[in-house]
């Protein structure tokens, strides 16, 4: 029996393209049999473009993928949280550190909202602001109730204040949306 050997595909060809922003000239990837490796058409006149002239995320977008980035990971905590309190534990070093990436992770997206504000970019109703608010006092008021304890009790108290966190998001949410 002879070892067969298989044929290594070809590599792929640059191909020059015209940026339908800008008109400037740029290379993109194609395999030889005419499959793209990058953007779905080619030639000009089908929206190409080249990497500099992409468009980036506004500062109201990345807002919002903040805002759904703390809901989720809220609601990865107050699972977490009600979680140890079955298991019959109380606050770890590993929770705590965790409540502290989530409580900068709504500070950063508050102050990204209120920059938004100050330029003129503001919410379709102004109780946005208030959940807002709302948001990042939580989890220090509730640390400063439980007087920074770390036992079931306290575990219980989190679990369920951040049950309380997340419908405060989904709210902040749903009142910055128009419509």
């Amino acid at each position: 029996m002879g070892l067969v050997m298989a044929a290594m595909p070809p590599s792929p060809i640059p191909q020059r393209h015209l940026c339908d922003g800008c008109g400037k000239e740029f290379r993109a990837l194609e395999k030889p049999h005419g499959s793209r490796l990058s953007a779905p058409q080619t030639g000009t006149g089908y929206g190409m473009m080249h990497p500099s002239t992409e468009a980036a995320m506004s500062l109201s977008d990345i807002h919002g993928r903040l805002a759904n980035t703390a809901l989720f990971f809220i609601i990865f905590m107050a699972i977490w949280g009600l979680w140890r309190l079955i298991r019959k534990q109380g606050l770890s070093s590993n929770y705590w550190g965790a409540l502290i990436i989530g409580e900068i992770l709504i500070v950063v997206q508050g102050l990204l909202g209120g920059y938004l504000w100050l330029i003129g970019e503001r919410p379709e109703r102004s109780i946005h602001l208030l959940y807002g608010v709302a948001a990042a006092i939580t989890i220090p008021a509730i640390y400063a109730f439980t007087k920074g304890g770390q036992d079931r009790r306290e575990m219980l108290i989190y679990g369920v204040a951040l049950l309380f966190l997340v419908g405060i998001l989904i709210r902040a949410i749903g009142t910055a949306m128009a419509g």
